[in-house]
């Protein structure tokens, strides 16, 4: 894990938003006065990532958040084999005095956890858990020489539970419980096996044998069957005999002629003979219809002649309405009326124009009336010379003549349009009158005229009333004929089933090969049927009786072979009902079932008393483990162990640190400090100057973290980063000047490594800082570069 960015709002003294960047740092420092707030940054981190500041308690959050604040927020950005990450976590007060709290985890735009989920995906993605974590990347302030200067106990202790040896405990635990389960287990199976104790080899054998018993059955057996099953058909083959002979025995001594074959044959002659008779009266009326027709078609159809007769008297009729019609009179009334109009008409045009020059002289005596001399004159406008005189003209005997004219012109107008609508009438009605005489002299063309029309009529009339009664006899011979013929063909149905019912019983006794019948003749026919069965019956007696004595030897042999089989059967043991080869079927199915089960049972009894044994075994090896882990030979030795890995690691850095100069070793439990320089002196740690119990502290410090690494997660990613937060004011200037070189070391191997101190000389020899400023409105941070 490399850090790239931590940005703080509302924490602790960071009141406002504060932005820390890391991005292609490998050594720098945190510095500022003591209170600034340069540990709160590594507690935002470590907060960021895991939700906690160890200081503060694992689980108490609240105290992170600013005084006056409502909320802090804190996201950091890093890398894990070079892939981006981001973690937000976000703490509010509520209302109650409590805190609410949001997390979210993300890597390239997608969110990969959130809300509580956080903790462990970070946990999952570094391969430590917090306290591993402050352990390895973050060595808190004060800490350094603790574990160096505890007693061998204590550091035993701190051991065990950095490497989380209480899990011991729970091996134990789980030994003895596992010991009790496979106790169980193993009992179990023992019970298990005592119900199993029938469960044997023998009785396999014996089972198998009485398969191979039953199997043997089943050829015999369905031989057997096969056998029976032929006697069954033989015995039904004869059964089957017997009633044959039995029933053309009875069908043979029921032959008698029926008692209407005799009525039905006189009958049947009869009908044929009136039907001979109907079909020649037919015939002669047939023949003289068509003399009559052949004559008809030589005169003219009654339709034709009556036709002829009509047109004749319509073209007569419209002929003399012509001649009526007398359209020269009508001409000259209707000219005589016109002349009449037209004199009117002037005449009324005079009256009126006299009018109108009276009238005109009335409108000049209306103008000139009360006008005297001088006065202007209403026409021209100039004085009159003297008053007009003029006299009143008469306008009433004028107006009596106009209107006198008017009447005499609108009854010379009525009596025109009288005159012409006649003549337009009769004209029309010639026009039509002619169409009619030209229509009826075509229709006339094609019919038949002569000056015998009437004759022609009277001779058509005879001669069609001939027709209708030789018609009239043709259709009763025909109803007579059909009655004839339907008479016979029911007489002819009756001798056809009288026929079916001789074929029927002739057909019966098929068999029997009776004699052919003469088909023209059914009495004949029934007699010699009748004959023949009465001879038949003696014959069919004698076969009756040999049938039966064969069928009954057959029935007995047939029931000998069924006891036989039973015999067989039950001698196996076979029961049940069915079929002797399907009861067979079944006895084997059973035996194999029983076998297949004895066997499955004997195997359950092996592996049972496999799992016993196994069972057994473990309960033992369990229960021993259980043993071995209550004493403390295994848990030193763990230790022992333990304590050497560090040491062996401690060394490695000490060799690099202190130019070989010192190393560590075990004395027992106790660890002592090896002086290269004194000729491999050993002595205390106490004996240490600063300086000293800096540097090996150190080395313990890093070996602590790499082992936790190693112990936390084998697929833990590769730590790329420390923060060193310890008191370096106390080191004297040769000392500080050993650790900035150690640091350095350290920013070169491939860490990177971030210092959080107040002592200025340190801080200016990094050639980053981070300087933490305290102020009214909380802390600031400003990076210097050199």
């Amino acid at each position: 894990m490399r850090p790239e960015r931590l940005t703080i709002e509302g924490f602790a003294p960071f009141r406002d938003r504060i932005e820390v960047d890391f991005s292609g740092l490998d050594l720098f420092a945190l510095t500022g006065p003591t209170g600034a707030g340069k540990s709160s940054v590594i507690d935002a981190l470590v907060f960021a990532l895991y939700g906690s500041v160890p200081r503060h308690g694992k689980k108490s959050i609240s105290p992170v958040i600013s005084l006056g604040k409502a909320q802090t927020t804190v996201g950091f950005d890093f890398r894990i084999d070079g892939r981006p990450y981001t973690v937000v976590r976000k703490v509010q007060r509520n209302t109650k005095g409590g805190v609410a709290s949001e997390a979210r985890l993300e890597s390239d735009g997608d969110v990969l956890a959130s809300g509580a989920e956080v903790t462990q995906a970070v946990e999952a993605l570094l391969g430590l858990g917090i306290d591993h974590f402050t352990r390895s990347v973050v060595l808190p302030q004060g800490e350094f020489a603790a574990f160096l200067h505890d007693t061998p106990a204590g550091q035993q202790d701190l051991v065990k539970a950095l490497l989380d040896m209480g899990v011991l405990d729970t091996v134990r635990k789980l030994a003895t419980e596992r010991a009790k389960t496979a106790g169980a287990l193993a009992e179990r199976a023992k019970l298990a096996l005592e119900a199993l104790e029938e469960v044997t080899p023998e009785a396999v054998a014996a089972c198998s044998q009485r398969l191979a018993t039953l199997e043997e059955l089943v050829e015999p057996v369905a031989e057997a069957e096969q056998s029976i099953s032929r006697a069954e058909t033989f015995v039904k083959e004869r059964n089957d005999e017997v009633e044959r002979v039995e029933r053309l025995a009875r069908l043979v001594g029921s032959i008698s002629v029926p008692e209407d074959v005799a009525v039905v044959a006189d009958e049947l002659e009869t009908l044929q003979s009136a039907l001979a008779d109907a079909q020649q009266e037919c015939a002669a009326a047939e023949a003289d219809l068509r003399a009559l027709e052949k004559t008809s078609e030589a005169l003219p159809s009654r339709t034709d002649l009556e036709s002829a007769q009509q047109v004749i008297g319509r073209l007569e009729e419209a002929r003399r309405r012509r001649d009526d019609l007398a359209i020269e009179d009508l001409e000259q009334a209707a000219q005589v009326a016109l002349e009449e109009w037209q004199a009117a008409v002037q005449s009324h045009e005079r009256s009126q124009a006299d009018l109108e020059s009276v009238r005109d002289r009335h409108t000049a005596h209306a103008l000139a009336a009360g006008l005297a001399e001088g006065d202007e004159c209403p026409v021209c406008s100039r004085p009159l010379d003297e008053a007009p005189k003029i006299q009143v003209p008469d306008l009433e005997e004028k107006q009596a003549a106009v209107r006198a004219a008017a009447d005499a012109r609108q009854l010379a107008d009525e009596r025109r349009k009288v005159a012409e609508t006649a003549l337009t009438e009769a004209r029309a009605s010639r026009r039509a009158l002619d169409e009619t005489i030209a229509e009826l002299e075509e229709r006339l063309a094609g019919l038949p005229v002569s000056d015998d029309l009437a004759d022609q009529l009277a001779a058509r009339s005879e001669l069609d009333s001939e027709l209708s009664t030789a018609r009239s006899r043709l259709e009763g011979a025909r109803e007579s004929l059909d009655k004839a013929r339907a008479s016979l063909a029911e007489r002819e149905q009756s001798a056809a089933r009288a026929w079916e019912r001789f074929g029927e019983m002739r057909d019966r006794l098929a068999a029997l090969e009776p004699p052919p019948p003469p088909r023209d003749d059914l009495r004949k026919a029934w007699d010699e049927l009748s004959g023949w069965a009465a001879g038949m019956a003696e014959k069919l007696t004698e076969q009756l009786i040999e049938a039966r004595d064969v069928a009954d030897r057959a029935r007995v042999a047939l029931e000998e072979q069924r006891a036989d089989l039973e015999r067989l059967l039950g001698e196996a043991g076979v029961e049940g009902n069915g079929s002797a080869s399907a009861r067979v079927a079944v006895a084997v199915a059973e035996a194999k079932a029983a076998l297949d089960r004895l066997q499955e049972r004997m195997e359950e009894k092996r592996s049972l008393e496999a799992d016993s044994a196994e069972f057994s075994k473990q309960a033992a090896v369990a229960s021993s483990l259980g043993n071995h882990l209550r004493a403390n030979r295994f848990e030193a030795w763990l230790l022992a162990e333990a304590l050497a890995t560090l040491v062996e690691g401690a060394n490695e850095l000490l060799d690099d640190l202190t130019a070989s100069a010192y190393s560590l070793a075990l004395s027992g439990q106790t660890i002592e400090v090896v002086d290269h320089r004194n000729a491999d002196e050993l002595r205390s740690v106490k004996s240490l100057s600063g300086g000293e119990t800096f540097l090996v502290s150190l080395a313990l410090a890093l070996s602590l973290g790499e082992q936790l690494t190693t112990v936390a997660d084998k697929q833990a990613a590769r730590l790329e980063a420390i923060f060193l937060d310890e008191g370096f004011g106390s080191l004297d200037a040769e000392t500080l000047e050993t650790v900035t070189v150690v640091v350095t070391e350290l920013a070169a191997q491939g860490r990177m490594v971030g210092i959080v101190t107040h002592v200025k000389e340190l801080a200016e020899q990094m050639p980053v800082r981070f300087e933490v400023r305290p102020g009214p409105d909380g802390s600031s941070i400003e990076k210097v570069a050199v």
